[in-house]
């Protein structure tokens, strides 16, 4: 028998080990839970564009 090698990485926000880190912000990573409860789409003060921003 053969064990694959998975390479889980944790979310900085819940502390689950998942697959795929779907956002790292400004050093923290996100799962994608995470992502969708933190990051908001609103409008961006800089650009005026919309844009997934966090919700702080």
């Amino acid at each position: 028998m053969t064990q694959q090698a998975h390479d889980f990485q944790m979310c900085d926000e819940c502390g689950k080990d998942v697959a795929k880190i779907w956002r790292v912000h400004k050093g923290h990573k996100f799962c994608s839970t995470c992502y969708a409860r933190v990051f908001k789409r609103r409008m961006c003060p800089k650009c005026g564009n919309f844009a997934k921003l966090p919700k702080k």
